[in-house]
């Protein structure tokens, strides 16, 4: 507007400003990094690397996400088969939006609330999907314990530190 633009030697100003990276330092895992992965004996590994994998929703989404939030998307022909799931992202936000999921991904996350409501956890569509670890033996008798049933949520910063620690 005030023609400074002549006065500006931008030429020399770019000459001492750092060189732009035109990629990110981080990159999407590997299907063998994806496998090693899921081999660690925490049993919520597969949940989290599957639903992130297959839905690309960034760390701290899973801090939002409550079991009625992944909502399964059966077959046409057979309704006992699940295609996919859809998953519902920062729900209630103005963020919110929808992904999906593949069947692998739903049955893993399934599979994680049925141990759950099997050691004692009344699981409801309010249940997060990601909680703290409890003692899932008793220690002195070998049988399962019911210490499940207290949840509290798991932050992001704690599933973090867990990828990082396999």
């Amino acid at each position: 507007m005030n023609d400074i633009e002549d006065l500006i030697h931008w030429n020399k100003i770019k000459i001492s400003m750092p060189k732009v990276k035109e990629f990110a330092d981080d990159m999407a895992p590997t299907i063998d990094e994806i496998r090693k992965l899921v081999e660690y004996n925490d049993i919520r590994i597969k949940p989290i690397v599957y639903t992130m994998a297959s839905s690309g929703i960034r760390l701290g989404a899973l801090e939002y996400l409550k079991w009625k939030h992944v909502i399964p998307i059966r077959g046409e022909n057979d309704f006992f088969i699940i295609k996919a799931a859809k998953l519902i992202v920062y729900a209630g936000e103005a963020e919110q939006y929808y992904t999906f999921i593949t069947s692998e991904s739903y049955h893993s996350l399934e599979q994680w609330m049925d141990l759950r409501k099997r050691h004692g956890e009344n699981v409801t569509g309010e249940s997060w999907l990601l909680r703290d670890m409890w003692e899932t033996r008793n220690k002195r008798f070998g049988e399962l314990n019911k210490q499940a049933s207290n949840p509290t949520k798991f932050n992001s910063t704690g599933v973090k530190t867990m990828l990082s620690r396999v």
